[in-house]
């Protein structure tokens, strides 16, 4: 693994030793044995402070000296006593007064340092290092490659400066993003640093830090805590254990510690830290306030919000009693109080105040623009992001435009890709996807041209990209890109576990809406594996994620597993604090499940449980639709299992919020009314239902396309009209079918009909007008379907015209009857009896006699048959069949 992102803190070391870098091999630069005795007195004062951890003793006595220097002593002596002055100041946390005494030291070495001094080494790497400190980086450089040309050509003695300015330079390759050179000179660093260490406790522990902090920042973790613990073992024996450079390493292991989510073992070694330097520097020491940062930070990341907030704020309270108003530290400590407000789950999320401390912070930064390029840059990156959260996309488009001129000044590639990367998540906000998709896919070529580019960064662009994909309804390029940000997310899992989180909960959704849902079973699962590990395994995210398993399981008709995953998901969410719109949205789909299984009960069980809940909180429309949708189900449950009075009082129910409605004509509204006339007729309330479908057939009677159900309407409506008798009303609906006959069938069937209204009402003349005509329709189309519709009406006009004694009509419609009534039987069926006698009757009256008597001669055997002990109705035949006889001898005797 690429180790350029240590040599940063490898600097930030040597600044932190002042031992370190100059008097660890020079103990006599400021004991020149001519100094008068008083300068001695404070040297040796000023050390034994210094091991002694009493900083702010130390540095009144280098003030002392310096007072001193100012008057009597050589250039260098001046020059030096700045440095020394700078660096205690540093360690104390002012570093505006320091950088005062770095800017006197240059002026004085860059006016008298030469090769022929002494001590030319030392002040050359002190020139670099104090270039670097005020971001004069090719200067810083420019000295540093003279210090390691000539220390190069030197032995063994000054090879631990040698590794010190190798790791230095690193540093500046870095600041100037040249990052292969930068590696290169790490390495070389480090080699040095093994070959170095030896018993001199000073330069020992030195160089076992910087170790450690080599693998630190290569994440290998027990190897950089096996060489801390090394560098404060030689450090005690050095110093006091409560000496502020042990400290420095007791920070480093923290931050191992939070990088590998141990925040109690983090926490305990921050605290620590804070206690060390509070005892030496006092409580309101910036140095102590930079430690409490530290401190907020773990608590971040731990996800205790409130004590990371307490943290910063004591901090920030520290350095405003210390420092000016206007200073770079308060400046990152205001961006990281801003931070924690716009984090959303903080309890008091407010992006507004997250504004407001950016906004500080912002205003800190451009009044040390020079050394903030960077800062600037991140500060309108971050206000640019809160501003596109919250759809202000104009303002947020111009703070992205300073951030990238900021990091152009800076000279920094990777932070102007960010940038354009938050510009693609711009984009896509604004609903832009196809833009989203091309400056997606120019970032991630950006990255890979960028030589240190961090494998989350192109992650997120790939996790981007898939989301535009996505709202472009191209799935296959939505799975390939959250595939491609899964393996880069993978191998550093424990500090990108959310963005795992969301590419595996996409992926899910994404094979979800291609049906393949075996694969977004096995996604849901992954995420839910991370969220058990390190999230919690009673998270809202867990019981969500176990409802979309559980959808997945169901659409593979998985429905004992779904069942389980439910009831899981149901009982996380009620140990869940504001949980209660996601019980009752599980409990719909348990209620569901359970319906479609035809477990009617269990059903209806939840889903009472929905509508309760739903009926004291429908303040939105997702919260009425899933009202409606219980009240539907719950009804229909009711019904299959023949409760339906309770199913017509929820459907009663369902109606009054479906009336709120604009669309009156509503598909819903009028299935709705036609549920509840069928369970009016269901409870004995014919009036009700007929009152429920007359308002169907009002509500839709100028509409071209009627609803599906309508048909139904007009026949469940003529049933009940004819069994309330209201014969009247019962017209005027078949008139209306009759308006709205499909087919001629369809409008006999409907004649038929009427006539038997007008015969209830006596109304003779439109009952046979009316049955005349249906019976013309079956006859004439032959329509053996219909059969039985033409024996009925033809039995009713003969016996109609047989009691009027209009014997030739009452032939016809016997005649009619009696050879439909064979076609549904038999020749030889009884049933023919009724229509043969009548028929052979009306025969008789008109003296038909020979016809008469084949019909009677046809009739007598089935009555026979049927009657073997004899019957009125055989005597009656036998009878009119003698008369006939009678009558033919009588014609034939003519």
């Amino acid at each position: 693994m690429s180790c350029f992102r240590f040599i940063v803190l490898c600097f930030l070391l040597s600044v932190s030793f002042p031992s370190f870098a100059l008097v660890a091999y020079h103990p006599t630069f400021l004991n020149n044995e001519s100094e008068p005795s008083s300068i001695s007195d404070l040297k040796e004062k000023n050390q034994t402070s210094y091991k002694n951890g009493d900083y702010k003793a130390s540095y009144t006595s280098l003030l002392l000296i310096h007072d001193i220097y100012l008057k009597t002593g050589s250039q260098t002596q001046i020059a030096y006593s700045h440095y020394q002055l700078a660096r205690i100041l540093l360690d104390l946390g002012y570093e505006q007064k320091a950088n005062s005494h770095f800017k006197n030291t240059l002026k004085y070495l860059d006016s008298h340092i030469n090769s022929n001094d002494e001590f030319y080494f030392s002040l050359l790497a002190v020139k670099s290092n104090i270039h670097y400190q005020l971001s004069q980086y090719d200067r810083s450089l420019e000295n540093y490659n003279t210090l390691i040309k000539l220390l190069d050509e030197r032995n063994d003695e000054q090879r631990a400066l040698l590794a010190n300015s190798y790791a230095n330079r690193a540093a500046i390759w870095f600041e100037l993003n040249n990052h292969k050179n930068s590696e290169i000179d790490a390495l070389r660093a480090l080699a040095l640093q093994e070959e170095v260490i030896s018993e001199d406790n000073s330069i020992n522990a030195s160089m076992l830090h910087n170790l450690g902090l080599f693998y630190h920042k290569q994440n290998l973790y027990s190897k950089a805590l096996e060489y801390y613990e090394r560098a404060i073992v030689q450090k005690t024996q050095q110093y006091k254990k409560n000496h502020p450079s042990v400290a420095y390493t007791l920070q480093q292991i923290s931050l191992i510690y939070s990088a590998q989510h141990e925040f109690d073992q983090a926490l305990h070694h921050q605290q620590q830290v804070i206690d060390i330097f509070e005892n030496a520097f006092g409580q309101d020491n910036p140095t102590v306030a930079n430690s409490r940062n530290s401190l907020g930070n773990i608590y971040v990341k731990k996800e205790v919000f409130s004590l990371a907030l307490e943290q910063y704020q004591k901090s920030l309270s520290a350095l405003k009693n210390e420092l000016e108003d206007l200073d770079p530290n308060i400046a990152m400590l205001l961006s990281n109080i801003a931070s924690l407000y716009n984090n959303k789950n903080f309890e008091h999320y407010d992006y507004k105040q997250s504004q407001t401390y950016y906004h500080q912070a912002l205003k800190h930064y451009l009044d040390f623009a020079e050394q903030s390029k960077k800062q600037i840059g991140n500060t309108y990156h971050s206000l640019a992001r809160i501003n596109i959260n919250n759809t202000n996309f104009k303002l947020a488009k111009a703070q992205l435009q300073k951030a990238r001129q900021s990091y152009i000044e800076n000279k920094n590639p990777l932070a102007q890709a960010l940038v354009k990367q938050t510009t693609a998540y711009l984009y896509s906000q604004q609903k832009e996807f196809q833009e989203a998709v091309e400056l997606n896919l120019q970032t991630i070529n950006d990255f890979y041209e960028i030589e240190h580019t961090l494998k989350e960064d192109i992650a997120q662009s790939h996790q981007q990209l898939a989301f535009a994909y996505f709202q472009l309804i191209q799935f296959e390029l939505t799975i390939k890109h959250e595939i491609l940000a899964i393996a880069l997310y993978t191998p550093i899992t424990a500090d990108f576990f959310n963005a795992l989180i969301i590419s595996h909960g996409n992926l899910a959704l994404s094979y979800s809406t291609l049906d393949q849902h075996t694969l977004a079973l096995k996604h849901h699962f992954k995420k839910l594996d991370l969220l058990k590990k390190y999230v919690s395994d009673n998270s809202k995210q867990s019981a969500g994620t176990l409802v979309s398993i559980a959808n997945s399981q169901n659409k593979i008709n998985d429905s004992k597993s779904a069942e389980q995953s439910y009831l899981k998901a149901l009982t996380l969410y009620k140990i869940i604090k504001n949980s209660e719109s996601d019980i009752a949205e599980t409990q719909g789909l348990l209620a569901q499940l359970y319906l479609n299984q035809n477990d009617y009960v269990t059903a209806i069980n939840y889903y009472q449980q929905v509508v309760n809940f739903n009926e004291q909180h429908t303040v939105n429309t997702e919260n009425e639709e899933d009202l409606l949708r219980s009240y539907h189900n719950l009804a229909y449950a009711f019904n299959a299992i023949n409760q339906y009075k309770q199913a017509f009082d929820i459907n009663q129910k369902h109606l009054l919020h479906i009336q709120k409605s604009n669309n009156q004509t509503s598909d819903k509204q009028i299935t709705l009314l036609f549920a509840l006339a069928f369970g009016a007729s269901e409870i004995q309330l014919p009036q009700q239902a007929i009152e429920y479908y007359q308002t169907i057939i009002d509500k839709t009677k100028l509409q071209t396309n009627k609803p599906k159900i309508y048909d139904k309407v007009l026949n469940n409506l003529s049933i009940l009209l004819q069994q309330s008798k209201a014969f009247e009303e019962l017209i005027t609906l078949l008139k209306l079918k009759l308006e709205n006959s499909a087919s001629e069938q369809e409008t006999a069937s409907i004649f038929s009909d009427l006539a038997q209204q007008y015969k209830q009402l006596q109304q003779f003349d439109l009952w046979l007008k009316y049955d005349k005509q249906a019976l013309d329709y079956y006859l004439n189309k032959n329509d053996d379907t219909q059969l039985d519709k033409t024996r009925w009406i033809s039995h009713n006009l003969a016996v109609y015209y047989y009691n009027q004694q209009t014997f030739n009509h009452a032939q016809t419609y016997f005649g009619h009857a009696l050879n439909a009534n064979i076609k549904i039987s038999h020749i030889n069926d009884f049933s023919n009896v009724e229509y043969m006698t009548g028929l052979a009757y009306a025969l008789l009256e008109q003296h038909n006699f020979i016809e008469s008597k084949k019909v009677y001669t046809q009739a007598l055997p089935l009555l026979l048959k049927e009657y073997p002990d004899g019957h009125k109705s055989i005597d009656l035949v036998k009878g009119n069949l003698k008369y006939i006889e009678q009558e033919l001898m009588i014609l034939e005797k003519g």
